[in-house]
């Protein structure tokens, strides 16, 4: 259902008129006939049905912040662990989706994310949206020994640590009540494994109802790639559990830049110690948010050594240097004492 929306207007004269539609840079508009609007709608109005809608041959895709050059300051990428190309299509503002490689090695609140172009970060505007996406997952039920009424299945995702919101799954039982818990099997500093609750729901079915799916809200963000569902049947026998879906929400990188040869822009994520942007492009939001946007597609990924990493390698190898010249001064003290101690010749 939707309600009907109405233009109501004064034509002087017959004639045609034309109704443009369709632009996301437009602001409402603002006319003086506004003040007859009680009036408008008690009148007497013919009614006119448009024609077919028509693209404009004249179209041109308005730039967004045409006056405005984003540019961000200079970074230091050392300490990042990943990145990504992000080949651009034209220039203007762009729509870039975060796959499952960036949502699984970037941090939660993806403060570690940074585009750059040379050696200096490009501004852009994070669109968290409520577009859901599903991640078909393969589960294989297992018996649980020392509980024989429980019914586990094994769910494998793709990537660890993805920001799964919900679980769903088809039943072919017609009629059950169970109480259904998702967790996983973390492990703890000192190598000792535990589980960790993600979500709990209860689940009812009778024969009259027509729905087959089941869902489960987590409460919290898993951190390996193996799930576990879990229910006990009681004195019932197991029920059928098929099609497991995880879903996340959609979450989206917003930006303006134009295609360069010479310099490729770069997403960069995988960076614990990163503190969370701030770009004064926020102040434009509403602007560049609206604007008509190139969807761009993630290049392949590439896994760089962080600084820490290179001077633990850079200590490594200067220390089995000094531990190889230990040795040999070692072994030089020890033969000149033993030729100290060795009986002279008269």
């Amino acid at each position: 259902e939707r309600r009907i929306a109405r233009v109501v207007f004064f034509a002087s004269a017959a004639g045609t008129f034309t109704l443009l539609s369709g632009n996301s840079q437009s602001r409402a508009p603002r006319y003086d006939v506004s003040a007859l609007a009680a009036e408008l709608k008690t009148a007497t109005a013919l009614s006119v049905t448009p024609s077919p809608l028509a693209e404009n041959p004249g179209f041109k895709i308005p730039e967004a912040l045409a006056a405005l050059t984003i540019q961000g300051a200079a970074i230091d990428t050392r300490d990042w662990k990943f990145r990504k190309p992000v080949p651009l299509a034209r220039a203007g503002a762009q729509q870039l989706e975060l796959d499952l490689e960036v949502l699984s090695r970037a941090q939660s609140d993806y403060r570690d994310l940074r585009l750059v172009r040379g050696t200096r970060q490009l501004p852009f505007l994070m669109e968290c949206t409520s577009i859901s996406r599903a991640i078909p997952v393969n589960a294989t039920i297992s018996a649980v020994p020392k509980h024989p009424s429980v019914s586990r299945w094994t769910l494998k995702l793709p990537k660890p640590a993805l920001p799964i919101t919900r679980l769903v799954c088809a039943s072919t039982s017609a009629l059950f009540h169970r109480e259904i818990r998702v967790w996983e099997e973390v492990t703890d500093e000192r190598g000792e494994k535990y589980p960790r609750d993600l979500g709990r729901a209860s689940w009812q079915r009778t024969p009259q109802q027509t729905m087959r799916e089941n869902s489960v809200v987590l409460n919290q963000t898993p951190v390996t790639d193996t799930l576990f569902v879990e229910t006990d049947n009681g004195d019932n026998s197991a029920i059928e559990l098929r099609d497991f879906r995880c879903h996340y929400a959609a979450t989206r990188l917003v930006f303006k830049a134009a295609p360069e040869a010479a310099a490729p822009l770069w997403i960069y994520y995988g960076n614990r110690q990163a503190a969370a942007p701030r770009y004064d492009l926020s102040l434009v939001a509403p602007e560049l948010l609206r604007a008509e946007k190139s969807p761009v597609a993630l290049g392949a990924e590439e896994s760089l050594k962080s600084k820490g990493e290179r001077a633990g390698e850079a200590i490594s190898a200067h220390g089995s240097w000094m531990l190889w010249g230990t040795l040999a001064i070692v072994v030089v003290a020890l033969l000149v004492v033993i030729a100290r101690l060795l009986p002279r010749e008269n």
